[in-house]
């Protein structure tokens, strides 16, 4: 069974698909908001800006390599109303994350 990893212990490997917690001051509410969302975490400069479209004017530039990558951080997988799968930053602050849980493999005897 999974367990939470606090971010402050252990970040995950680059890339990979974790389940994310995050908290958010909602001064409405004046008090921090806990969301739960699927995502993924890049390493500095592991992923290139042409990865996403349209970015670049919001990249980290490496001029030895004459390169755009996207910023380091978490990022939510999300269909945000529509069909296709984007990638978000998550503009808050990421507290912990833990592994997927294995896949559902449905009734297996009954196909």
């Amino acid at each position: 069974q999974p367990e939470w990893i606090p971010c402050s212990e252990k970040l995950p490997d680059n890339r990979v698909c974790v389940i994310v917690c995050f908290r958010d001051w909602q001064q409405y509410a004046k008090r921090y908001i806990y969301s739960i969302v699927t995502g993924w975490y890049a390493r500095k400069h592991s992923v290139r800006e042409n990865v996403f479209s349209e970015w670049e004017a919001d990249c980290d530039y490496d001029e030895d390599e004459d390169e755009y990558y996207i910023h380091e951080g978490w990022y939510e997988f999300t269909t945000q109303g529509n069909a296709d799968l984007m990638n978000w930053y998550i503009n808050a602050e990421v507290v912990a994350w833990m592994p997927l849980p294995e896949s559902y493999k449905g009734d297996e005897q009954n196909g």
